[in-house]
């Protein structure tokens, strides 16, 4: 068999493909032997005898040559120095090669990967790799999913068209519009770092063979460390992975008031009245003029304001005929709002312009806190809450919303950050709105019928720790004071106006902002 027919065969995906170890005698020398038998539609075809060591400088070759035993030739595939050219050592049994495929991924009916796989990847070797597993702390999404990149990670090798695409030299993106001035899928399957560079920052540059079409010969690719971990890791964690829920008791202890005036013109005030709302999802300002438009200073000072059927502000008044349960006199239970669209708002402002009657104090409570106590007491299938889901809806005056949420939203599986010791830290959203909820969709009632009597049991737990007075904060806001407060987070409530506060006056003037400002405002302050 010639060495393009080999090459061809192991370049192919045909199934018919088929390897078997074998060990003899070699009837000329007398020599015991181990080799893999390559069979085609179930017959012998050829033999593989040698298989060399990989190191960063090797690549897989074949090369058809005469057996120095025997007058026969044979066809080999081992790995030469890259430079020299020059075969690096030899794996001479089964127990090797078996070492060699495992090491790189390769099952045994897959050999074929072995004359492309190790080319590709020469020269892209970033030693730091392995390191990233701890550089996070153990509470890091590269800690926890661990386990499963190590082996990866511990190859220190990243794929050269993941290198390629993170190039942000003036060529590949525009330093206008901060664009990309290419396409990924425009990369070349078969690119390779041509050449590479340790930088004195402890960065790595590359050129290429076989680049992005129209890209020059001498185009150079410039990645530092601290970027690769933050594309692999750290972008997927922005929040902060040291969040604690809180009770009543450590909510009056930490709570931040801060001035109006100080919020919106002092950075370090701004600063540290962000953190807070990231760290515990409620804060306060204080001094805030008596006009409509304060509330929207406020806001727009994170991001551009919501808006919805509601408006871009709103009024909280009682009202007759309300369309709101909120426009009522009535008790207000703990609830987040607008779960009923797609896009739920992150953050909700609410500035007190009047208030002369005695009840309607606002009521607080961290759902994560509820959560964690459910976990810590050993309520049974707590594990399910982000399995188990709850429809959202509004249908009123010619508008219908629905959604069908999760309770419990996080970016890795409960059970996994259970390991950790803390819930808290991996919790997206919580979603909880009693007033605005709709009957189980049929997979809870009819697909899965033990799905909805675990809701109605874990909810239950749930809404008990959340009413519990230790975890209740609980406010009767001024005029001049406004509140933010986390709407993905913390469920606000209402007590009931007093028989004596008929005719008497309440107003709340409140807006939303999106989590995604939100998010980018944590991330320009580095937050």
């Amino acid at each position: 068999m010639s060495v393009d027919d080999l090459i061809r065969l192991l370049n192919s995906k045909k199934e018919d493909v088929s390897f078997k170890a074998i060990e003899g005698v070699n009837k000329n020398t007398g020599q015991s032997f181990s080799k893999i038998q390559v069979l085609e539609n179930g017959k012998p075809s050829f033999a593989i005898r040698k298989f060399a060591t990989a190191t960063d400088n090797e690549e897989i070759r074949l090369r058809h040559q005469p057996d120095r035993n025997t007058t026969k030739s044979r066809n080999d595939i081992i790995l030469e120095d890259d430079t020299s050219h020059q075969p690096n050592g030899v794996l001479r049994n089964i127990s090797d090669l078996t070492a060699f495929k495992n090491s790189k991924g390769i099952a045994n009916n897959d050999l074929r990967k072995l004359s492309t796989l190790h080319g590709r990847f020469r020269k892209s070797r970033i030693n730091p790799l392995p390191r990233f597993l701890d550089a996070g702390g153990p509470l890091s999404t590269a800690a926890i999913y661990g386990g499963q990149i190590k082996s990866e990670l511990n190859k220190a090798v990243l794929d050269p068209i993941y290198l390629r695409d993170m190039c942000t030299c003036e060529l590949c993106v525009d330093p206008s519009s901060g664009q990309k001035n290419f396409w990924t899928v425009d990369i070349p399957n078969d690119i390779r770092v041509a050449q590479r560079a340790d930088l004195p920052d402890g960065g790595h540059a590359f050129t290429w063979t076989n680049d992005v079409p129209g890209f020059p010969s001498d185009h150079i690719t410039k990645i530092r460390e601290e970027e690769l971990y933050y594309h692999l890791f750290a972008k997927n964690e922005r929040r902060s992975r040291t969040l604690e829920s809180w009770s009543r008791e450590k909510i009056e202890r930490e709570l931040m008031t801060v001035d109006y005036e100080a919020y919106l013109n002092d950075l370090e005030t701004y600063r540290s009245t962000i953190r807070a709302l990231r760290d515990n999802g409620l804060v306060f300002i204080k001094n805030v003029p008596e006009s409509e438009q304060s509330v929207v200073n406020i806001a727009e000072k994170i991001g551009p304001l919501r808006n919805s059927f509601y408006g871009m502000t709103w009024d909280v008044k009682s009202v007759p005929k309300a369309v709101n349960v909120a426009y009522t006199a009535q008790h207000l239970g703990f609830h987040m709002d607008l779960l009923y669209m797609a896009n739920p708002p992150k953050l909700q402002f609410l500035h007190c312009l009047r208030s002369s009657a005695a009840g309607g104090a606002s009521l607080f409570s961290d759902s994560y806190q509820a959560i964690e106590e459910m976990v810590q007491d050993g309520v049974p299938n707590v594990d399910q809450l982000e399995y188990t889901s709850t429809v959202f809806h509004y249908n009123k005056d010619g508008k219908q919303y629905m959604q069908n949420r999760p309770f419990l939203e996080m970016p890795v599986h409960f059970r996994n950050a259970r390991k950790t010791g803390r819930i808290t830290p991996f919790i997206d959203n919580v979603n909880w709105s009693p007033p605005f909820q709709g009957p189980h969709i049929a997979r809870e009632v009819l697909g899965q019928p033990e799905q909805l009597l675990r809701w109605h049991q874990l909810t239950n737990e749930f809404k008990k720790r959340t009413e519990s007075e230790k975890n209740v904060f609980e406010k009767k806001m001024a005029p001049g004071e406004c509140v933010i407060f986390d709407n993905r987070r913390i469920l606000h409530a209402r007590t009931a106006f007093d028989p004596g506060d008929v005719g008497k006056e309440r107003w709340l003037k409140g807006c939303y902002v999106d989590g995604d400002p939100w998010e980018s405002e944590l991330n320009v302050h580095d937050i």
